[in-house]
């Protein structure tokens, strides 16, 4: 049930009447930058608003939304290999240095059989079954699967890379124990800066079959690398790889030496770029696919480059250094009345067919409002004499017979194709679903429908698959084997000649998932959670890992709740002040209530003892502007909404509401921070709000992600996500005074913070670099430390806990849900190398491994040993001593070992060579 229901405003005669100087504090050294950040907000607000989405679904706006969290107030922008280089230190400060007294966190994986977007697919060329395959999510990471066609788990090959932003992969195929892996989702960075993507840190190599990688230094500044291939050159091993640069909303952030394809013959030591410059420039082309034909022709379709110049032409080559440039359909693409700025070309050759190769050929136009070209596929061309000649074949229609383009209406984000092996006449299409013809190409039929399940599922209709394809790849020299990667993770058909093929999901395991928010059971050791997901809603979670099945709410998903005294009744949320309700202690039935305002993942908080919602107002086109919604609880329904004001004189969205968990006399207070760096307590939330401006003078212009209390209503937490700022303040008596926590934390975003249960003086982070902890917030200066092993080194949106036995819950954007039993006091912790109290050794290991614990006052010894995805494999209790353990069965990879003697923990990691 949905139902739109009328605001009723209550508005105060104070409200825009002296308010600005009712709440001035004129000690604010920042006073007229935070003016100035203001100013600049609304006109980017305005901008955005302008898009003229009812609700600002679009990708844009999970873009906007990150931009304005962390680009550096004072340039504007988001500096440029900001989170490598603190990536870099973090590793370097890990060799160095060793975790001392305090405490440490557990964690694991809660498993998923839902992914996350995935743009890198590949058959292990090594694997005689063909049955290993290995898979890259744009914020995810790497991934490997030995079983792909039977019962098996997708497991990570290294969470600590600097980038875990996979957008390609490929092997030698002179040498098919190397592989190089692209890193940097281009396809979104060029027509919009979307922080669910991400930037490279350039190209991964492994010379034995994926067990050990490393960076090729030479490409270190490939910001974006859309496409590579391996050619086999007369014996000879050429790398080609795509490199394009991007946009962070405006700002250009460039690829170095420039853009283009760069060849290299000595394995990635040195590299030369070979195509032309797009005519009228000194740019070359920014390649958007590589394909190599049957005959060993090698063609490049060709994407938009920032400057919207270089889309819609098809280049290739016999040698790799001279080009013939085709650009015959440019023309009738500009001609178009609509979508007629050239765009992305993708290309699919037939491996039966050295002659054949087909090309699907996207055209865009810019939205006035923004400047953003949103591109849809206009024509597919075929070749049948090598790319001299070509020829227009028909689009597919979606079963809706929408207008043409409507199939694949965001080509330059989901777009892909692929041919038969033994059968060049047989061409698959994916845009938003996937498409087949059988014909090549003269007529279409649609095999895959994004929503064909749970409530909408129809025998009749194509079989399920995931929204927005990026590959599509078939086991060599198989027709029916077909494997498709999308928005959703990873899926397979193994009959693909089928009139109906059935696709189903083989994302077991293959934790992905990119969250905004989480919630946690308030009941001790249940294991049930919630999570708002981009692009996937929201999943409730309990003892069987999250899928499709367990999704509860539709769109973005968005802040999520629990109510901790009566935990049957749970609330998710979807993009701005969308709600949806569930009495029924499982989230099965919903309801959903749509009340206006808010921004994209909209700030929101709730009062568990006063069910009620405390969220933001203010709209992008400024409605609602200084006013907090209340959305009451009656009779286990959502009934009532009133837009309130806040009286704070805000000119801009709130960026983070919290509601103290308990009443102060009967009073409900309201922390609410805004996009521009002010802090307000909001009394009497209840009723008639009464506000104060309550932040710091010394607190920096930029964006408040996070505000959370500690044991009183006088200890408040505020953390700031921009790059360029003191990231993390604190306060004891109120706000008269607050001291500025950052201490040796990386200049990165600190999107959300948590004071742990069960501790004094801790505090948690949630960063773009993984979990961080103070084990001791009052020392000056604090010290931070990286939550490490087996926590990934990705962005993490929000900390939730539960005080009933302590338990954290963790929501990663591109890893999924991690949880941890609490923190763990520990009076000794070994570093990353064997300086500590525990020696590891050999370490890399293939048969066994030995361990010695230096520590006279303990006699017995509890180890566990866990797969870098957190599942404990082995688990005993010996005499202190060295002790030789036995590697054998394990698969070669990256394993914790963490050991307990007396009162003391030791973790270290080390791996399984083959």
């Amino acid at each position: 049930m949905r139902r739109n229901l009328k605001i009723t405003q209550i508005i105060s005669a104070m409200v825009f009447v002296g308010l600005g100087g009712l709440l001035q504090n004129d000690g604010d050294p920042f006073s007229e930058g935070r003016e100035a950040h203001e100013t600049y907000l609304l006109s980017l607000h305005a901008r955005i608003a302008e898009t003229g989405h009812e609700y600002p679904e679009g990708p844009e706006f999970a873009g906007y939304r990150d931009y304005i969290m962390t680009m550096n107030p004072e340039t504007r922008r988001v500096p440029d290999k900001a989170l490598y280089k603190a990536a870099r230190l973090v590793d370097e400060e890990k060799r160095n240095g060793s975790l001392k007294s305090g405490y440490m966190f557990n964690w694991t994986t809660i498993s998923s059989n839902t992914g996350g977007r995935t743009r890198a697919v590949m058959y292990d060329p090594n694997d005689p079954e063909q049955n290993k395959v290995w898979a890259g999510g744009v914020t995810g990471g790497l991934w490997y699967r030995n079983i792909i066609r039977g019962v098996d788990i997708w497991r990570p090959v290294n969470d600590f890379w600097p980038s875990l932003a996979i957008s390609c992969i490929t092997y030698d195929p002179n040498d098919t124990k190397t592989f190089y892996v692209g890193t940097g989702e281009g396809q979104t960075a060029v027509t919009i800066y979307r922080e669910s993507s991400g930037r490279g840190a350039g190209i991964w190599k492994s010379d034995n079959a994926g067990t050990d990688w490393e960076v090729l230094g030479s490409t270190g500044e490939f910001e974006y690398v859309t496409d590579i291939a391996v050619r086999n050159e007369s014996g000879k091993s050429v790398i080609y790889t795509g490199v394009c640069s991007g946009i962070y909303k405006g700002q250009i952030h460039t690829s170095k030496p420039n853009d283009g394809l760069f060849r290299s013959e000595d394995g990635g030591i040195t590299w030369s770029q070979v195509l032309p410059d797009i005519p009228g420039t000194e740019i070359p082309f920014s390649p958007a696919h590589i394909e190599i034909t049957a005959g060993n022709r090698i063609f490049v379709g060709t994407m938009r480059n920032i400057y919207q110049e270089g889309g819609g032409r098809i280049l290739y080559s016999d040698n790799g250094i001279d080009w013939t440039v085709m650009d015959d359909y440019v023309p009738a693409i500009k001609a178009r009345t609509r979508n007629n700025i050239p765009g992305r070309v993708i290309l699919a050759a037939a491996p039966s067919d050295e002659k054949r190769i087909y090309a699907i050929l996207a055209g865009g136009e810019a939205n006035p409002a923004n400047g953003f070209v949103y591109s849809r596929g206009v024509m597919i061309i075929v070749s049948i004499n090598g790319g001299v000649n070509w020829s227009q074949v028909t689009m597919p229609l979606p079963r809706q017979n929408e207008s043409e383009g409507q199939w694949s209406f965001l080509a330059w984000h989901a777009l892909t194709a692929a041919v038969q092996p033994n059968n060049p006449d047989v061409l698959w299409v994916g845009g938003l679903d996937l498409y087949r013809s059988d014909d090549a190409g003269m007529t279409w039929s649609q095999k895959s429908l994004w929503y064909n399940f749970g409530a909408y599922y129809h025998p009749q209709n194509p079989t399920y698959v995931h929204a927005d394809q990026h590959s599509l790849i078939y086991k060599p020299g198989s027709n029916t084997e077909l494997l498709n990667s999308n928005d959703g993770g990873v899926f397979l058909t193994t009959n693909a000649t089928y009139s109906n093929p059935a696709f189903k999901e083989v994302n077991q395991g293959y934790n992905t998932l990119q969250y905004y928010t989480c919630a946690i059971h308030p009941e001790a050791g249940k294991r049930y959670f919630m999570g708002g997901c981009q692009d996937n809603g929201t999943f409730r979670t309990t003892y069987i890992a999250t899928s499709k099945e367990f999704s509860v709410s539709y769109g973005d998903g968005a802040f999520c709740f629990i109510d901790e005294d009566e935990p049957n009744f749970q609330i998710s949320g979807s993009q701005n002040n969308y709600y949806y309700y569930s009495n029924d202690g499982n989230h099965n039935q919903i309801y959903g209530y749509n009340f206006d305002g808010g921004t994209f993942i909209n700030p929101v908080d709730y009062d568990h003892i006063g069910n009620t919602l405390y969220a933001n107002g203010m709209t992008f086109e400024g409605e609602f502007r200084d006013q907090i919604f209340r959305i009451q609880r009656a009779n286990d329904t959502l009934l009532q909404a009133e837009a309130i004001a806040a009286n704070t004189g805000s000119t801009v969205p709130f960026s983070a509401v919290h509601v103290l968990p308990w009443k102060e006399n009967g009073n409900t207070i309201v922390f609410a921070g805004s996009q521009s760096g002010k802090l307000y307590r909001l009394d009497n939330a209840q009723a008639g709000i009464s506000a104060s401006e309550i932040g710091s003078p010394d607190f920096p212009v930029g964006y408040i992600s996070c505000v959370q209390t500690g044991s009183t209503a006088d200890q408040i937490l505020v953390t700031f996500s921009n790059y360029g700022v003191s990231h993390v303040w604190e306060t004891t008596d109120g706000g008269n005074t607050w001291k500025d926590k950052t201490g040796n934390l990386p200049d990165i975003p600190v999107r959300w913070a948590l004071y742990p249960p069960g501790t004094e003086n801790v505090l948690m982070l949630a960063t773009e670099l993984g979990v961080w902890y103070s084990s001791n917030i009052n020392a000056d200066p604090v010290t931070w430390i990286q939550s490490g092993d087996p926590f990934p080194n990705v962005r993490v949106d929000m900390l939730r806990s539960r005080k009933s036995d302590n338990h954290i819950l963790a929501a990663t954007h591109g890893r999924g849900l991690f949880l941890s039993s609490g923190a763990v006091e520990v009076s000794n912790r070994a570093s990353a190398s064997p300086e500590g109290n525990i020696l590891l050794y050999p370490n890399p290991a293939s048969d066994y491994i030995n361990l010695q614990v230096e520590d006279e006052s303990v006699n017995l010894l509890t180890f566990e040993i866990f797969t870098s995805s957190g599942k404990l494999i082995m688990e005993e209790n010996l005499q202190v001593g060295r002790i030789r353990i036995s590697l054998e069965g394990m698969e070669a990879g990256t394993y914790i070992l963490r050991a307990k003697a007396g009162n003391k923990f030791y973790s270290q990691t080390f791996i399984k060579k083959e």
